[in-house]
């Protein structure tokens, strides 16, 4: 028993050291959500990937400790809970701050994948929902079955983003740069924080991208002249693309050549 308590301290140490990790370096990936890949959104989204799976490997370590105290015969009051909400807590943040970079409204990726985004997102609101206010009697009764699919919803929104990510921060493919024209500029609402460009291609082809306020306010006082779609083939073949226009500044052309793989 007196292992156990020795280890608790300093695996509680351990996971306040990965959060303060996650914090810093998932802040990185919410700011820098439409910035080309550089080194620090590698490493963030390595800092990301790699610290919920360290959480739960320590807390693995913990179980085999526990559980070895008691096959010896020593007393053991309580198996180490609290570990586990630690690591609850570290993959949620991490989830959280992949999915929203992984967000396919960024990436301009195909309907199937917002689909499944929103999916995990609702499904998990909606389970989560469902606990608060699930009855007491309910709740002791079904209590592994609500445990088993909260922890599945959680993986599920971790494997989700991770997937998304990766296939972004891991594209080594080439930057494709083809010139369009834009035929209109489009806020949802008034509130809406989403903006979006329609192009042509030569052919007359359109398309319906999702960009930022600066390639925005551009395109809306610019309608029939020229912008530029960036794509990369994406690590596992889902396709990226954004809108560049020209010149140097945030969203910028020439700082889009500048940062080309």
């Amino acid at each position: 028993m007196d292992s156990v308590k020795i280890r608790q301290p300093i695996s509680i140490t351990i996971y306040l050291v990965l959060i303060i990790l996650i914090l810093v370096f998932g802040f990185i990936l919410f700011i820098d959500a439409f910035q080309t890949v550089n080194l620090a959104i590698t490493i963030s989204f390595w800092v990301c990937f790699l610290a919920p799976l360290a959480a739960a490997g320590l807390y693995a370590l913990l179980l085999m400790k526990y559980y070895s105290l008691g096959f010896e015969g020593e007393t053991i009051d309580t198996e180490p809970k609290p570990a586990f909400v630690w690591v609850v807590i570290i993959f949620v943040l991490s989830s959280i701050a992949m999915m929203w970079y992984a967000y396919p409204g960024w990436r301009n990726l195909g309907g199937q994948w917002s689909n499944r985004w929103y999916l995990l997102l609702f499904g998990g609101i909606g389970m989560l929902v469902a606990i608060v206010f699930i009855r007491e009697q309910w709740f002791n009764k079904f209590r592994k079955l609500i445990n088993a699919v909260c922890c599945g919803i959680i993986i599920a929104f971790f494997l989700f983003g991770t997937f998304l990510s990766a296939n972004r921060v891991l594209d080594t493919s080439d930057v494709v740069i083809t010139q369009h024209t834009i035929v209109r500029a489009e806020r949802p609402s008034a509130s809406s924080n989403r903006v979006f460009v329609t192009i042509a291609d030569d052919a007359g082809n359109q398309t319906r991208l999702m960009t930022t306020s600066t390639v925005f306010h551009h395109s809306r006082d610019n309608i029939g002249g020229v912008i530029y779609k960036v794509s990369q083939a994406g690590a596992f073949n889902i396709t990226n693309n954004k809108l560049a226009i020209i010149g140097d500044g945030p969203g910028g052309i020439e700082r889009v050549r500048e940062n080309r793989r």
